[in-house]
């Protein structure tokens, strides 16, 4: 729908203003008609210019200024669908108990497919992390990655390094220039023998720390990490470099975000997991706003449009955001109905 008024717009800014008619006559499209003609035909005349006027303007703009138009959709028409981006991530291990193959991807629906995770060794190396699933269980993800790309050629798909039990070592990775660039020809090499279309980064968290700790170096040192490798991924014939992006505010505090913008083609946002088994009571864990009842001091800044609005700030181009969608919920087990159980105590969490 957006396309189809984007289109008629520019359409009918396209139509000459000196076409002048004579008496009993009017002005269709750029041609003068005798007023007789439309009297047979007033009610459906006005009803096909109130609501077709795309396609009269179509068939007449596309003869008198067919170049014009035809440059200005396909323009028009290529940045759209080049903004558009749904980035989905596969995990590895989705081949066992889940048996969520990677021919079960949809993809008439992504634009994008992030193969999580490859792990970076204690040497500060990429390296793949669960070989039996990637390369032998059913033939291994990576020829069936191949006939994914063959079946969708226009999804890319990347390969996703770390996670939140994989970032042990990226500190070590990023901390000199000689292991900056043994990280980077590492996973280089490793997308370019999988052939993928490029490397996400998803470093759970610098200088913060994650499941690990994180050292006040890795501040300065993450972007010359993205920064090696793009010039890595450059030198074997480019390809996309993405991160995931912290979405809390302490989590934030360890990312340099211009320099970083500066380096990757985008950046998709961790908007979710905000709240869960670790908070005090239960509450949503992928809030677009916040909550005005809500128990949590820090509520203003743990909802989605904080966190878009702080990237956003300093001047981000949108364009290098991607807001995350969690497609899956958190659960708290004990809990009273007041409020229909939210923002209350719980004890423990079920199954799954």
């Amino acid at each position: 729908m957006w396309r189809s008024l984007w289109w008629m717009t520019l359409a009918v800014g396209c139509r000459p203003s000196d076409v002048q008619c004579g008496d009993g006559t009017h002005l269709e499209g750029d041609t003068c008609v005798a007023d007789e003609e439309a009297d047979t035909d007033t009610d459906t005349d006005a009803d096909t210019d109130a609501d077709t006027d795309a396609d009269t303007d179509a068939d007449t703009d596309s003869d008198t200024d067919s170049d014009t138009d035809s440059d200005t959709d396909a323009d028009t028409d290529a940045d759209v669908d080049r903004e558009r981006r749904v980035v989905a991530y596969y995990t590895e291990w989705s081949v066992y108990d889940r048996d969520y193959q990677v021919g079960d991807i949809p993809g008439e629906l992504v634009t994008h497919i992030n193969y999580a995770f490859f792990d970076v060794t204690s040497t500060g190396e990429c390296e793949i992390y669960d070989s039996w699933a990637f390369l032998s269980l059913n033939g291994g993800n990576a020829e069936h990655l191949a006939q994914f790309k063959a079946d969708n050629p226009d999804v890319r798909v990347l390969m996703a390094v770390g996670g939140w039990t994989l970032s042990g070592n990226f500190s070590a990775a990023a901390e000199s220039e000689q292991s900056r660039e043994a990280f980077a020809q590492s996973c280089v090499d490793i997308m370019t023998t999988y052939g993928f279309d490029g490397i996400d980064i998803d470093w759970e968290y610098p200088v913060q720390g994650g499941l690990y700790d994180g050292v006040a170096a890795d501040y300065d040192n993450y972007p010359l990490l993205l920064a090696e490798l793009r010039s890595a991924m450059d030198a074997q014939g480019g390809g996309l470099l993405t991160i995931a992006g912290a979405a809390g505010e302490e989590a934030l505090e360890g990312f340099d975000r211009g320099a970083i913008l500066a380096e990757v083609d985008w950046v998709n946002l961790m908007t979710y997991d905000f709240r869960g088994s670790w908070s005090d009571y239960t509450a949503f864990h992928n809030p677009l706003y916040p909550a005005s009842d809500s128990p949590f001091s820090d509520e203003d800044t743990t909802n989605v449009d904080a966190a878009v609005q702080t990237w956003l700030s300093g001047g981000t181009d949108p364009d290098q955001l991607v807001v995350g969608m969690p497609l899956y919920g958190r659960a708290f087990a004990n809990v009273g109905a007041t409020d229909d159980g939210l923002f209350q105590s719980y004890s423990g969490v079920p199954s799954g």
